[in-house]
């Protein structure tokens, strides 16, 4: 008899899909059957298709979705601003300065409304899939159970125009993570696939809202193919806060191992400018014996590895200081305690906290009762993180990769082929590496020579540039 009343609780599988709203569709390609399943498949195909039908330049705010990754079950929330373009006037963004209350309250109405409008029409041409979230074990889901859509999408994304791959963009990337483990070759082709392309929805995870890109070309099994895509990226990363957000990429995968092998494979390197990045790999990453001895090692290191050396060290202390106050927070027994230890923790903290939060336990009743109260101010200490790391650009400091690439990979310092128009941005960037290697005064020629295509349409004639570096 309770086996029969079991029987009646239970609902067919079938019948969950048709009652349920699409944008539980991920959740429900982790709980039910095969066969219910396959058809969350077959319904996402044909969102797929009238998604790349679109038309991109529907939305002109900046819309973000951002995960949590202790608490996948949450709603889902979106964050909407206006797009960093529609800031560049000056006299626009001085009027937001001065603006009063209810024309605050209006502007963000304005936001508002626009998103609704967004998503209304995304439902009405059927593409709501734009704005709904699936986890990576849950679109895994959905290919182990169509296998064939899996050849379909690829062929259909690998064929798709550039103008249309911002609205298929987070699709793009959970089918190259999907595809890692059995073709890490397809997968590799789906990542390079969407370089350049921006998405309508941006999807982050955590507090430092680490890009989907980055956590999905960390995440998985490691293989030489999809190796050597994400050892890529540390290369291309040009700023340090580009190099700390894929280091915290791979750290929220527990990619530490891959991490090592980067670092040991650049140590291994003569060039000074590869030490250095390896370097700031190893002083993004969280606490180890093995990156303390990778620091410790250039202690006393001057130049283009000093300068490394000294940016890394003062990013791996903060780390390392973060986690000496958070224990103490976890363990506050008063409430004095609690806050003194909060302000501390608050003025340093980064978004590494990600990676050890879990680790610590509260075990008095202060911290229970009045950690939420900091996560704004964590927040902000992490929004003034990104903005103070994007100032420093690693090329300027640790290598002058970005001279030598962008001038068809002439030897740096030697011999630079450039248009004159360039002229003043390359002499900024070496007279800046040249000062840091160098103590004493440096007199050095740059011969300045213009293509032929190009000097027929400028008028302009080659020309050798002396330069004093003092």
């Amino acid at each position: 008899m309770e086996d029969e009343k079991q029987r009646e609780a239970h609902i067919d599988h079938d019948r969950v899909i048709e009652r349920i709203s699409p944008s539980l569709y991920g959740r429900a390609a982790g709980m039910l059957d095969k066969g219910a399943v396959r058809k969350i498949g077959q319904r996402l195909d044909e969102s797929i298709r009238h998604a790349i039908g679109l038309e991109t330049n529907v939305m002109v705010s900046d819309i973000e979705l951002q995960i949590e990754p202790a608490n996948t079950l949450g709603p889902s929330l979106f964050t909407v601003s206006e797009r960093a373009a529609e800031k560049v006037d000056i006299r626009e963004m001085m009027k937001q300065f001065s603006e009063n209350h209810e024309t605050y309250e209006q502007r963000q109405r304005r936001q508002f409304d626009a998103f609704l409008l967004f998503k209304s029409n995304l439902s009405q041409a059927k593409a709501r899939i734009i704005l709904d979230h699936f986890a990576f074990n849950e679109f895994e889901a959905v290919i182990e159970a169509n296998g064939e859509l899996a050849d379909n999408w690829f062929a259909l994304f690998m064929n798709i125009a550039k103008g249309k791959l911002s609205a298929v963009h987070n699709l793009i990337i959970l089918l190259a993570q999907a595809l890692g483990k059995k073709h890490p070759a397809r997968a590799k082709d789906l990542f390079i696939l969407i370089k350049g392309s921006e998405p309508l929805v941006r999807v982050t995870f955590g507090r430092a809202r680490v890009e989907l890109n980055a956590m999905a070309a960390w995440a998985g099994f490691s293989n030489p193919v999809l190796d050597e895509l994400r050892f890529l990226r540390l290369d291309e990363a040009a700023t340090d806060y580009d190099v700390a957000q894929k280091v915290l990429a791979a750290l929220m995968n527990d990619q530490q191992e891959l991490l090592k092998t980067y670092i040991e494979t650049k140590m291994s390197r003569e060039e000074p400018a590869e030490i250095a990045r390896a370097i700031m790999v190893a002083g993004f990453s969280d606490r180890s014996e093995f990156n303390d001895k990778i620091l410790a090692k250039y202690h006393d290191s001057t130049g283009l590895i000093g300068s490394a050396k000294k940016a890394a060290q003062n990013a791996y202390e903060r780390n390392n200081w973060a986690r000496h106050w958070f224990d103490e927070i976890s363990r506050a027994e008063t409430n004095q305690a609690f806050w003194r230890y909060s302000v501390m923790f608050t003025k340093i903290v980064d978004g590494r906290f990600e990676v050890w939060e879990e680790k610590y336990m509260f075990q008095e009743a202060p911290p229970e009762l009045f950690f939420p109260s900091i996560t704004h101010q964590i927040n902000n200490r992490l929004e003034r993180w990104e903005t103070h790391r994007k100032k420093d650009v690693i090329w300027k400091r640790s290598s002058p990769s970005y001279i030598s690439k962008k001038y068809y990979g002439i030897d740096r310092l030697k011999l630079c082929v450039v248009c004159l128009r360039d002229a003043a941005e390359i002499f900024q960037g070496i007279r800046s590496y040249v000062r840091r290697q160098f103590l004493s005064q440096v007199s050095y020629s740059f011969i300045m020579a213009i293509p032929d295509s190009v000097a027929a349409s400028t008028r302009t004639v080659p020309m050798t540039l002396h330069c004093n570096l003092r």
